[in-house]
């Protein structure tokens, strides 16, 4: 569900303006979002943090944007409900991330 993100440009697109960017609440990925941050709260990080670090592996290698797009919001979605666990991670969890900073769809974004 979380791949599921409007790539026609929608809400999500680079803005210039001063305006913070608010997903829309009722998309399919902001529904998802929400659900896994609830799961990872609920059941702990010590349940949910390998389930989904093994899947995020695989969306951070893909070619294709939605599936990276994807992982990096569910990292971001279990951080507080695995803040204990994810902490002694962070240097194996932050440093695949950084190199998103230079990730072809975001060099588009940025450029536009």
């Amino acid at each position: 569900m979380m791949r599921d993100v409007d790539e026609t440009g929608g809400d999500w697109t680079w803005n210039n303006s001063d305006e913070p960017y608010e997903a829309d609440d009722d998309s399919d990925a902001s529904t998802a979002e929400t659900c896994l941050d609830r799961l990872a709260c609920a059941l702990g990080g010590k349940l949910v943090l390998p389930i989904v670090m093994a899947k995020v592996q695989d969306f951070l290698g893909s070619p294709e944007w939605d599936k990276r797009y994807a992982g990096l919001m569910a990292v971001s979605a279990v951080g507080e409900g695995c803040t204990k666990q994810m902490e002694p991670l962070l240097p194996q969890i932050v440093t695949p991330i950084l190199g998103f900073l230079k990730d072809p769809v975001s060099n588009l974004i940025s450029n536009e």
